[in-house]
């Protein structure tokens, strides 16, 4: 079953990202440092355990086909929209702070204190 070799490679990747150590043989060094270099901890973490609850219900889809494809759209879509909510958090820290400007101090989360 193709979602047991994803939880498998991901707690292998897991596994390389806390430690640098190849755990699984089946998974080449280079393949675990590819998708450490492209997910977070967190992102490991999602899909693992969104894998996992899939396999459980995926018999009450209409087909497996079906419930395999679900699956995978809504990894795809936390993804994309981390990555989205990363970009806006990085374009807040990267923005240049004008002190005088105190709608900007605001914009930033800081509170003001008159």
């Amino acid at each position: 079953m193709i979602l047991n070799e994803i939880a498998e490679y991901l707690s292998s990747t897991k596994v390389y990202k806390l430690t640098e150590i190849v755990q699984d043989l089946r998974f080449s060094k280079k393949e675990l440092m590819f998708l450490n270099c492209h997910l977070s901890n967190n992102d490991i973490d999602y899909i693992y355990e969104h894998i996992i609850k899939s396999k459980e219900i995926i018999n009450l889809a209409p087909n497996y086909e079906c419930g395999l494809n679900m699956t995978f759209l809504n990894i795809c879509n936390h993804l994309r929209n981390n990555q989205a909510k990363n970009e806006n958090d990085n374009q807040k820290v990267n923005k240049i702070v004008d002190p005088k400007n105190r709608s900007d101090l605001y914009d930033l989360g800081f509170k003001n204190h008159d």
